[in-house]
């Protein structure tokens, strides 16, 4: 099967399911391309954050107020995630997301998204403070013996306090 485009108008539900009113027009993005370049192609999010600050058009000041509903661990994290991919093999980039998704499941943004956005619905989140440079960097390090157990995926898991 080939690739089937949506009209833009009536976007399929799950492009929707989180956006809400906010989705963005594919043809949105290329009518931006020029502010996109300007503030996503820095070396780090600090900077990034400055430029879409910068940006007086109305898709760089949605963008900033999205980021900034989102947890800063995974801020920081998928901006490495994605430096560090644009120079792995596909194979190491799965490596990698594996290890992410192993290690940031643990850690209480995980659940605090999932009870902010999915149960309570309040929108709310209470994320932890930023972790420093090293630690974002050790949740990309090799995994040892005791964190290749089973990952278990219960109901359990996504209750607040777990």
């Amino acid at each position: 099967k080939g690739f089937k485009a949506f009209d833009p108008n009536k976007p399929p539900s799950y492009l929707t399911r989180y956006s809400g009113d906010n989705f963005t027009d594919p043809t949105h993005l290329e009518a931006n391309h020029e502010a996109i370049d300007r503030c996503f192609g820095k070396g780090n999010v600090e900077d990034m954050l400055a430029a879409l600050e910068q940006e007086k058009c109305a898709w760089a000041q949605n963008t900033l107020a999205n980021i900034r509903q989102m947890s800063p661990t995974s801020l920081y994290v998928t901006f490495e995630l994605l430096r560090r991919g644009a120079s792995q093999s596909l194979e190491d980039c799965i490596r990698t997301e594996w290890r992410l998704a192993r290690r940031l499941f643990a850690r209480n943004d995980f659940h605090e998204g999932v009870r902010a956005f999915e149960i309570d619905k309040d929108g709310a989140p209470k994320w932890d403070p930023l972790p420093s440079r090293d630690e974002i960097s050790s949740l990309f390090r090799p995994m040892g013996e005791t964190e290749l157990l089973p990952l278990e995926l219960t109901q359990k898991h996504l209750q607040v306090g777990h």
